[in-house]
């Protein structure tokens, strides 16, 4: 190759890394967009945690009335069940 060409070669990788950076970027930014920040998404993570965590608390504490209803239901009738054999 003459130093003609060795350039044209060069020239012609430079516009292709370039083209690659541009997609890149053009990626980057699109992400960016729909998917935010990296504060942004852990902020997401963080409270999508929380109302996990939340909802949890709430089912375990209706399991946990319609126990102690479910108790008290069987001490009553433990109770009438003793008098009875009384």
């Amino acid at each position: 190759m003459n130093d003609e060409e060795i350039a044209n070669l060069c020239i012609t990788l430079i516009h292709q890394a370039m083209y690659m950076l541009h997609k890149l970027l053009v990626t980057m930014q699109n992400r960016f967009v729909k998917e935010g920040g990296i504060k942004e998404r852990m902020h997401s993570a963080r409270t999508g945690y929380r109302q996990q965590q939340d909802a949890r608390l709430k089912a375990l504490e209706a399991e946990n009335q319609r126990l102690r209803a479910e108790n008290a239901a069987l001490m009553r009738r433990v109770g009438e069940l003793e008098h009875r054999t009384l």
